[in-house]
């Protein structure tokens, strides 16, 4: 049998602490299209763009998934409108512009909806006077007393510095809970003892800490004078490694 590949995402509304989004994902065989997986993911919602249809399951609502252009992973340029007729829902990386930027790009290359999935990379960011990088905030971003090690300079090596852009192969050396995650392997405990088993560097020498993964409201743009018309909801690294 072929491999499979995701196919429908219906997004819906969910009731909690704050006001949610579940978005529910299919995947069909290539061969006959039949179901071979489902699960539903939790995502936060935006204070922009239209509301989740409600619903559950899938059906008329259902969208196909789209990727940004390989040029603009992050998904930050400027598009005219496609015009596009179908339903899709694009997926994108957290970092390099606001969350209404992409929304509004998804939206202008005919997606019905946007999927923004949290990163390690988006925590880190350069200084554009010096060209230094601006290290995640202690507590804000990860939290030392749910783990933390000391990365070996070899380790450092083999991540990408300054680290302040999509970079999967850096998230991945950072992830997880076998040795392949650069913490884990210099300190074993913190795979049981930081829940995200994420790590982000501190920019204190090689000290790298448990980084928080949780969902966080996607505010507006002020800036932005065109009207965003797609849903748009933001889930974690845990939710978008399934």
């Amino acid at each position: 049998m072929k491999s499979c590949a995701v196919l429908a995402c219906l997004i819906c509304r969910a009731s909690a602490v704050l006001p949610t989004g579940v978005v529910s994902v299919v995947g069909r065989s290539l061969d006959n299209g039949a179901v071979t997986t489902e699960y539903s993911l939790l995502g936060s919602q935006a204070s922009f763009g239209a509301l989740p249809p409600m619903g559950s399951g899938v059906g008329s609502d259902a969208m196909s998934l789209m990727v940004p252009p390989a040029e603009d992973e992050l998904l930050c340029g400027s598009y005219a409108e496609s015009g596009s007729s179908a339903r899709s829902a694009m997926i994108v990386a957290r970092g390099g512009c606001t969350f209404e930027q992409k929304a509004l790009a998804a939206q202008a290359l005919g997606a019905s909806a946007i999927v923004i999935h949290n990163t390690l990379a988006s925590r880190y960011s350069l200084n554009e006077t010096t060209g230094e990088p601006i290290w995640p905030q202690d507590k804000f971003d990860y939290d030392c007393n749910f783990g933390q090690a000391t990365l070996t300079d070899s380790d450092m090596s083999a991540l990408s510095l300054p680290y302040q852009s999509y970079d999967p192969t850096n998230d991945n050396r950072l992830s997880g809970d076998t040795d392949y995650n650069l913490c884990v392997k210099n300190d074993p405990s913190f795979a049981s003892t930081c829940s995200s088993q994420r790590c982000l560097l501190t920019g204190r020498d090689n000290t790298a800490c448990c980084a928080w993964d949780l969902h966080v409201w996607l505010y507006s743009d002020p800036s932005i004078s065109h009207q965003v018309a797609i849903p748009a909801i933001f889930i974690t690294m845990e939710e978008a490694a399934r």
